[in-house]
């Protein structure tokens, strides 16, 4: 991201040449396919308007952040054959941006914890649980998502299954006998 102070700045950075005499930095600018935005003025119509938000803090200068966009497919030069291939940023773009960045880089932490039936380990937005079954005594793992907070089994999948096949078998069992 490249940042100038003044518009004539901007323009040497961008490479536009232009006249001082005929035209402003900012037009040139204009002229050259740039989008440009004051983002001074942009926080002051923030601050303005009231929507039961915080308002943006205006810049003490006018600052011009230039990016350039994401490679263009074909789609796109299709659906829009004029759109610049730079772009300034706003505030608001920054700290969305900004926002992205720490949830990703808060989910890619790995991180280990002992619970009371095994060890859950937490990568990329996944958690892991390793546990040891109650009543085969083996070794089973469990995944699901960081967002998920229901409790760890005890019992691994193949010893619940084999529990629930025991109850239909007393239940048919109780059933036979009490029909005899």
């Amino acid at each position: 991201m490249l940042s100038a102070r003044t518009w004539n700045d901007a323009a040497n950075l961008l490479g536009v040449d232009f006249n001082p005499a005929a035209a402003s930095a900012r037009a040139a600018i204009a002229e050259a396919g740039f989008i440009t935005r004051d983002l001074v003025a942009e926080a002051e119509a923030d601050q303005r308007r009231t929507l039961g938000r915080a308002a943006d803090i205006p810049q003490p200068y006018p600052e011009i952040a230039v990016r350039a966009s994401k490679a263009r497919s074909l789609r796109d030069a299709v659906d829009d054959p004029w759109r610049p291939l730079w772009e300034l940023d706003s505030p608001a773009e920054r700290l969305t941006r900004l926002a992205v960045r720490q949830r990703d880089r808060r989910l890619a932490e790995s991180k280990t914890w002992a619970v009371s039936s095994g060890w859950v380990s937490m990568a990329n937005g996944i958690k892991r649980f390793t546990g040891t079954c109650r009543e085969c005594g083996h070794e089973f793992t469990v995944t699901r998502p960081v967002v998920s907070s229901r409790r760890w089994p005890s019992v691994c999948d193949g010893c619940k299954l084999e529990r629930e096949r025991a109850r239909k078998r007393n239940w048919a069992r109780r059933k036979r006998a009490s029909a005899a």
